[in-house]
């Protein structure tokens, strides 16, 4: 299976040499999994999203895709309690 280098990196507003950082580890298994994935309303995220689906549907059998959008920047989700007992992961897009 294709394994992409990918670095999460924390955006709690740190300087750069003091941020979090990680790799994701690309082995979890996503397969017949459910995945929501979270649009912030900002101009590009909707994008950020559909190619994340897309990687995901392609590389995995099975997974299940949620999409829910925000009310606006800034403001908080409402759902994800009702996510967090229906889905295995959650993405969030943060664009702009």
């Amino acid at each position: 299976m294709y394994k992409p280098k990918v670095t999460l990196v924390s955006p709690i507003g740190l300087p750069r040499s003091e941020a979090p950082r990680g790799d994701f580890d690309w082995s979890i298994d996503l397969n017949r999994k459910t995945i929501a994935l979270i649009d912030n309303t900002k101009p590009k995220a909707d994008l950020i999203l559909e190619l994340v689906g897309g990687f995901v549907q392609e590389s995995f059998s099975g997974v299940q895709i949620v999409r829910r959008q925000k009310p606006g920047p800034g403001v908080p989700a409402p759902f994800l309690h009702e996510l967090a007992g229906k889905t295995d992961l959650v993405v969030m897009a943060l664009a702009d």
